[in-house]
């Protein structure tokens, strides 16, 4: 699944929110997609989605 610019997900980690781009159910999706975009990676993995985000997406800092 492609998210579009309006449909906005966000993993919090570390005290800051990234913005997933992609998610994804297999590994064999996850893997053909990075190969044609690699200025993107696997930001987590929660079994059974995978979650990907730009590489330079150092997020926004989130609470005090």
């Amino acid at each position: 699944m492609f998210l579009e610019q309006d449909q906005p997900l966000f993993i919090h980690t570390f005290g800051r929110a990234i913005r997933i781009t992609a998610v994804f159910q297999t590994a064999d999706d996850t893997n053909h997609y990075l190969d044609s975009n690699p200025e993107q990676g696997i930001l987590a993995c929660y079994d059974p989605l995978i979650f990907v985000a730009r590489n330079n997406d150092l997020g926004f800092k989130i609470g005090n």
